[in-house]
């Protein structure tokens, strides 16, 4: 194995598999921050290049449409409430 690069609070884990193998998995404790840019890169001898991945933190959007959905399952409800409502209190007045 090549030496490894580990970042700050990286914590590196190598689970012992029966037959020999393994899986390496790091893992880094932060906090995303608008703007931020990681990569990952792997090398190893099993691989012809190594291998960088890359991510970016994405704002996450609030879709218009989730208030308008809310609003209009609560009305259909609270709409089949009074009539249900309704149509029990006229059969319990004809039962009377």
């Amino acid at each position: 194995m090549e030496r490894m690069k580990f970042g700050k609070g990286a914590v590196p884990s190598i689970p012992q598999v029966k037959d020999g193998t393994f899986h390496q998995f790091s893992t880094l404790s932060f906090t995303p921050q608008k703007g931020d840019f990681y990569a990952c890169t792997v090398a190893h001898t099993a691989l012809k290049d190594p291998k960088t991945r890359f991510w970016g933190v994405s704002e996450v959007s609030v879709s218009s449409a989730d208030p308008a959905v809310f609003f209009g399952v609560g009305l259909a409800l609270g709409l089949l409430g009074v009539a249900t409502g309704t149509f029990l209190i006229i059969k319990g007045n004809q039962c009377n």
